[in-house]
């Protein structure tokens, strides 16, 4: 049995975005998935306060109202700054629907929590949708499990952030839970750009230059695979998911892991870089890099050291991308590998930051980013970290969830990594070729600290 609830005249008080919305990344949602298992079904009246919560959320959530926009500098018609502009309505109310399934959360948990065995309706909202498509804005599909519930919750991505819904979601929880908020609720949306109002865009910067020189006809001819960024696939956007989704492998590292390969490292080193490093390197090998080839890494980390609270919206990522020789790169200590990525972390400036913004915000630049960071053909590791998001700290009054990922379906060549658990970890979302994931399958230097779920 499926009941839909929708409450379209919400709408003008919840969405109020700006010209950015044009953005080609509202072709795309952002979706997080979550599992919760209890002793028996969650009552009626239970699953009532959550869908009213949900809503009740939404109207109060920062994320929808406000929006940056690009405007010339005084004086300076070839430059731009950042600033908050007037707002302007949508019209796409928020969706909500359940649906009661017989499937016990721990028969899926017996399948490692593979897609394969999720409910259908946790994989009915299209990650990548037809041009001009009008759907909501955000989504949410739940299932009455006779243990529990599965969440999939959808924002397009040209309003929110992975930071942006995790907040949203423990906001949402803290309503179902105590009647308040989770998250303190902040309104005063443009005073967290304030630092940035006014900063002439650093238009020079290495990374801006890089992406403005992507070719994007040589992008175009692989559009088979590339084609979840690109208009010229025939395919359908369901067609293309189903492709992605295929290719997609998982990895694990438990706090146990972690520290082991903290306490090999011949210097003291965080072991996130020391992770990263691990992987770029094992990839490499498993990519069979010729030795003066170049490789690459791009990790897509939070700029929150530049302002003062969390970002809710808006692409607001600072990468870090390094060029190195395979021959170098396989020479080299992961300890080694992980100084140099060190020594790239932290080193944006605002005036870069604002340039980034802007950039993503020009369709034909936005695609030539999403090109970087999607190449199957580079011998290349491109990543986002998301594992400081707080996913496990969303109880809506029966627990913490038990498992917790993003929709499996990625770009070629992309990953994200995630929190493995409550108790700390990494689980990595992969999309790689089947013959590098077998070999790094069989890489000892690799499963010495990583597990391969699927």
């Amino acid at each position: 049995m499926t009941v839909s609830r929708d409450i379209p005249h919400i709408a003008d008080a919840v969405y109020q975005l700006t010209p950015a919305d044009g953005n080609p990344s509202s072709r795309a949602n952002l979706q997080f998935v979550l599992f919760y298992q209890t002793d028996k079904p969650i009552p009626p009246l239970q699953r009532t306060h959550l869908r009213q919560s949900y809503f009740q959320t939404l109207l109060h959530y920062p994320i929808f109202h406000g929006r940056l926009h690009r405007h010339p500098v005084s004086g300076h018609s070839d430059q731009a700054s950042i600033s908050v502009t007037p707002l302007s309505k949508a019209t796409l109310a928020p969706s909500y629907t359940e649906h009661l399934v017989d499937q016990p959360v721990a028969e899926i948990a017996q399948a490692k929590y593979h897609w394969d065995a999720w409910p259908p309706e946790l994989l009915s909202i299209p990650v990548i949708r037809e041009q001009h498509h009008e759907v909501p804005l955000a989504q949410c599909v739940v299932t009455w499990h006779p243990d529990g519930m599965g969440v999939l919750f959808s924002v397009d991505h040209s309003v929110a952030d992975g930071v942006g819904v995790d907040i949203l979601l423990r906001q949402w929880a803290g309503m179902a839970r105590d009647g308040e908020m989770g998250v303190p609720v902040d309104f005063d949306h443009a005073g967290m750009y304030a630092e940035l109002d006014g900063v002439v865009a650093q238009e020079d910067h290495w990374f801006v230059r890089h992406v403005d020189g992507v070719q994007l006809p040589l992008a175009e001819e692989q559009g088979a695979e590339c084609s979840a960024i690109l208009d010229s696939d025939p395919r359908t956007p369901r067609q293309v998911e189903q492709a992605m989704r295929r290719n997609v492998h998982c990895f694990t590292m438990t706090p146990a892991q972690l520290l082991r390969l903290q306490s090999d490292s011949a210097e003291p080193l965080p072991a996130i870089r020391l992770a990263y490093a691990l992987f770029w390197q094992r990839y490499m090998h498993a990519l069979q890099a010729a030795p003066c080839e170049p490789t690459l890494v791009n990790i897509i980390h939070s700029t929150r050291s530049l302002i003062s609270r969390p970002h809710y919206i808006g692409n607001a990522v600072c990468p870090v991308y390094i060029r190195m020789p395979a021959q170098k790169l396989a020479r080299q200590s992961v300890a080694e590998v992980a100084q140099e990525i060190g020594r790239h972390m932290h080193m944006q400036t605002k005036g870069a930051w604002a340039a980034l913004l802007q950039m993503m915000q020009d369709p034909g630049r936005y695609r030539k980013f999403l090109t970087v960071f999607g190449n199957p053909q580079a011998k290349q590791m491109s990543l986002s970290n998301i594992s400081r998001l707080r996913f496990f700290d969303a109880d809506f009054g029966f627990g913490a969830p038990r498992f917790v990922s993003v929709y499996p379906a990625l770009i070629p060549g992309f990953a994200t990594w995630m929190p493995l658990g409550p108790e700390g970890g990494l689980r990595i979302l992969w999309n790689i070729a089947d013959q590098a994931f077998e070999r790094m399958a069989n890489d000892p230097m690799l499963t010495k600290y990583v597990d391969v779920v699927f």
